[in-house]
């Protein structure tokens, strides 16, 4: 194969989910209770319950074994398992039940099958594994219940078949059986019995994608069962995983804390593996917060610390791919052939087989940089192995993995019919998971697009965004790093298929098929974004958007603009029509319009620019709004509603100029996110409630905000407009204080005239109070009793003094957010901060329209802006332009 740079690399958010959750496993095997019962059971026809105890060793096993007895030879299996050599454990193991068979020990007998199963797995015989845990069970019925001894192995009988199913697929089983076992520790009680269960718990829920309840089940152990236990290797194991959760939660100071307790008692103990895995996670976390040679430090001594084959090899792979990253090619290639030397002695478990994959992906997004060191044979052959190994233990997901992975090596040296050929053979294993399936739709369709054959690519696209579509609610959860890399992961899938979609063939424009599953796909990215963005599914009494122009707002016209990587498609949907209007600006890359609109951002927020500001936003207009204006006007349009593609929503739509005015004097506008907006009504001036508050001084703890001497007297300004108005002022302005007003009263509308920022993320998203930030996330809390105890939730949340993080393409997701979580149909808020004199008079200005017959809430804040534009201090768009309307608009 002819080597080639990938054009992207895809991620092993699952596949590397598999590989810390396998590793964890093997760390808890080794903290079992490895130790037989005590209790000779007599045999099954003459049990009764009493039970004979014993002090003496049980009687030598059988003739020709010597001193062995089936003790000896179960602690034989032990110390050959903790060392990774399973079939002497399985060997041993297999000659202890015999033998306490023969002594008519069924307890101790059980619990041997029990662990049998575990060497089973191990060696990839899952069929056996399941048998053994079945004879085990079945011996275990043969027992008077609820005797400690029974219970104990039962339990333990019951982690292990857990881990059976968790190896095999099975999470959600897995829990249910974990969530038995621990229900049989607490019973006789055995602290460290529920402590291990509820460590297994929360490995099946990061399986499910359930990372927060995960966190949630160990942070519960850790505040309550482990500060009162001696350090031994289970608290080791319960902060490491508690560790991993926070960095994957991204709360990277709380991970590099509770790893830093891990590794501590691990020292404390002496215990490689404990050692390694804390050793390990650290190096994960620094290498998330960029601490990339810190994080080489960990890798190398978690891969030297290791006991395990799968350990070291796992941090090795780690400390290759940041070596590679960070451009260090001669530690790396030192590496690489210790590496490849280790995977040929790997043993064949799950684990194993997706570190090998993560190897050979890894090696294959550096392929060029490692060229002539590595061969893409090389490459392949590592992929090829794993594959074969997958197949041993019947793995279909892993073969998936491998053979899609395959695909993607070929597909990297572009050779398209080989690495079609492997894609398709991805995508026929039973039963891989959508969000193991929608990576090779996705593939397939690049394949075929690349072959030039048009309308497979798209189906093949289209069936990758469909899976998406299915798994969207799953993807908030499945993966919470998947919100550092879904611009990388997801939303290529959505992009790619509008582009096929709305790609010119010959002379003829898209078919109004095209047209309509283009604007469905673009909608659904935003409702994807915005639930990445805030880590939940958000939209809840919704109505589309379609059917609030066509029956409630005739007047109001939907504007979508897709910026792709060399033109602009624009889809306009008129009320009242069924079909769609399409335009483009042809040859305009994206880089272009990222440039443009970063240059006019820049300058709106300068008050002398003006020039500046008419260029680029005339520009502007002209791609986005400028050939709709006949089909406007024609329908008697007087609001737009935009449902913005990511470049362009870092500015407002109003400061578009037409060469003669600027959009807001001759349009209301509006933007959505999404298909479908909150159900709202049209707010009433005599029937309108607002609750005002106000923070002067900002609290002097929290980062570095101005006074803002003119809250008060805006809060006023709502008052003489003659509208119903609450008030919470400066030092009464707690989140306590909202709560409660809002708990007592019902409003329609919430004013915030205090400090606040949107950022590229819910955590650098929230307002000021008195006592501290109020984080977006916390929104629902202060809104939650109003939204359950009223039928009509609050329409309208302003947000004056706010700002957006600077540069931030992300911060009208803040806003959505901020009106998602207070429950309100929609925000106004600025896009930067602004002169806190200058929300006086839009203060004064929107209320005086908010609520008067035939005006909405986006005319109200057009004729503010109006308003302002006639205003000597305030002509320039700084002042103005800021104040976007995100949400309903009538």
């Amino acid at each position: 194969m002819s080597k080639s740079q990938p054009t992207r690399r895809p991620k092993l958010h699952k596949l590397l989910c598999y590989v810390g959750i396998g590793l964890s496993l093997t760390l808890l095997k080794l903290y079992l209770d490895w130790t037989p019962a005590t209790a000779i059971v007599p045999q099954a026809d003459n049990l009764t319950s009493n039970t004979t105890h014993v002090t003496s060793p049980p009687a030598p096993l059988l003739q020709g074994e010597g001193s062995q007895t089936p003790l000896t030879l179960f602690q034989q299996g032990k110390t050959y398992y903790q060392a990774g050599q399973f079939a002497a454990a399985l060997n041993a193991w297999q000659k202890a039940a015999n033998a306490y068979q023969t002594q008519g020990e069924p307890l101790n007998q059980a619990m041997t099958l029990s662990n049998l199963a575990l060497a089973h797995q191990e060696l990839a015989q899952s069929d056996q594994a399941n048998h053994a845990i079945a004879q085990s069970f079945t011996l275990l019925d043969t027992i008077p219940p609820n005797t400690p001894e029974r219970l104990r192995v039962q339990a333990q009988a019951l982690n292990t078949q857990g881990t059976l199913q968790l190896a095999q697929g099975q999470p959600e089983t897995a829990l249910k059986t974990w969530q038995h076992a621990s229900q049989l520790y607490s019973q006789i009680p055995d602290e460290p019995g529920i402590i291990r269960s509820q460590i297994n718990q929360a490995l099946a829920l990061q399986a499910l994608g359930l990372y927060r309840r995960a966190r949630n089940t160990l942070e519960q152990l850790a505040q309550t069962t482990l500060p009162t236990q001696p350090d031994n290797p289970l608290k080791a194991a319960t902060y490491a995983n508690l560790g991993n959760l926070h960095r994957s939660l991204g709360h990277p100071q709380a991970a590099q804390e509770t790893l830093q307790k891990s590794l501590d008692i691990a020292r404390t103990l002496n215990s490689p593996a404990d050692i390694s895995a804390a050793l390990l996670g650290l190096g994960n976390t620094a290498r998330s917060q960029g601490q990339n040679e810190q994080a080489i430090d960990y890798y190398q001594q978690a891969a030297a610390s290791a006991i395990s084959l799968n350990a070291q090899f796992y941090a090795s792979v780690n400390q290759l791919d940041l070596l590679l990253e960070t451009n260090q090619r001669q530690p790396a290639t030192t590496l690489i052939p210790q590496l490849q030397e280790l995977a040929q002695h790997l043993p064949t478990t799950r684990p194993a087989i997706y570190a090998q994959i993560h190897f050979a992906q890894t090696l294959t997004h550096h392929q060029t940089q490692l060229n002539p060191t590595l061969s893409a044979q090389e490459i392949a052959q590592i992929l090829a192995y794993a594959q074969q190994q997958a197949q041993r233990i019947n793995d279909t997901v892993a073969e998936s993995y491998a053979l899609g992975y395959l695909g993607h090596l070929y597909e990297t040296a572009q050779q398209w019919q080989e690495a079609e050929r492997l894609t398709r053979q991805a995508l026929a294993q039973a039963k891989i998971p959508p969000e193991v399936a929608y990576q090779w739709q996705w593939q397939l369709g690049r394949l075929l697009k690349a072959q030039q054959k048009h309308q497979a690519a798209t189906n093949a696209y289209t069936s990758a965004y469909k899976t998406l579509k299915l798994l969207r609610g799953d993807l908030v959860a499945a993966n919470p790093d998947i919100k550092f890399t879904f611009r990388d992961e997801v939303e290529p899938v959505y992009r790619e298929l509008v582009d096929l979609l709305l790609s010119p063939q010959g002379t003829s424009e898209p078919s109004q098929e095209n047209l309509k599953q283009a604007r469905e796909v673009i909608e659904e990215l935003q409702v994807a974004e915005l639930e990445n963005f805030f880590q939940s599914a958000c939209l809840d009494s919704t109505v589309q958007v379609d059917q609030v122009v066509d029956e409630k707002d005739p007047t109001a016209a939907i504007i979508y603009p897709i910026v792709l990587k060399d033109r602009i498609e624009v889809i306009l949907k008129l009320p009242g029509e069924a079909n769609l209007i399409h335009y483009r600006s042809p040859d305009v890359s994206r880089q272009d319009v990222e440039d443009t609109v970063k240059r006019f951002r820049s300058n709106l927020q300068d008050p002398f620019t003006h020039p500046a500001i008419k260029e680029d936003g005339q520009t502007l207009y002209n791609g986005l709004v400028k050939p709709a204006r006949p089909y406007l006007e024609r329908h008697g349009i007087k609001t737009l509603i935009f449902v913005l593609d990511e470049p362009l929503r870092n500015i407002p739509m109003a400061a578009l100029y037409d060469g003669e005015k600027y959009l807001a004097q001759t349009y209301a506008t509006a933007l959505v996110l999404g298909l479908e907006v909150r159900d709202s009504h049209r707010l009433e001036r005599n029937q309108m409630d607002v609750l005002a508050v106000s923070l002067t001084e900002p609290p002097p703890q929290v980062g570095n905000f101005a006074k803002l001497v003119n809250a008060n007297p805006e809060l006023d300004k709502i008052k003489a407009a003659g509208i119903p108005v609450a008030f919470i002022r400066d030092q009464d302005f707690t989140k306590t204080a909202l709560e409660q007003r809002l708990e007592r009263s019902h409003f329609d509308i919430v004013h915030l005239a205090t400090h606040g920022q949107f950022g590229d993320k819910p955590e650098d998203t929230f307002i000021l109070a008195a006592d501290g930030k109020i984080p977006l996330d916390q929104f629902s809390e202060l809104f939650r009793r109003q939204q359950s105890s009223t039928t009509q939730g609050i329409e309208l949340l302003l947000l004056s003094a706010c700002r957006t993080a600077t540069g931030s393409n992300r911060a009208v997701l803040g806003i959505a957010g901020a009106a998602i979580q207070a429950g309100t149909q929609s925000a106004i808020a600025s896009l930067w901060s602004l002169d806190d004199l200058s929300s006086v008079t839009f203060t004064e200005a929107f209320y005086q329209h908010l609520g008067q017959p035939g005006v909405s809430r986006a005319e109200a804040l057009r004729r503010a802006q109006q308003a302002m534009l006639q205003d000597a201090n305030y002509q320039a768009p700084l002042f103005w332009a800021a104040y976007v309307l995100v949400g309903s608009w009538f």
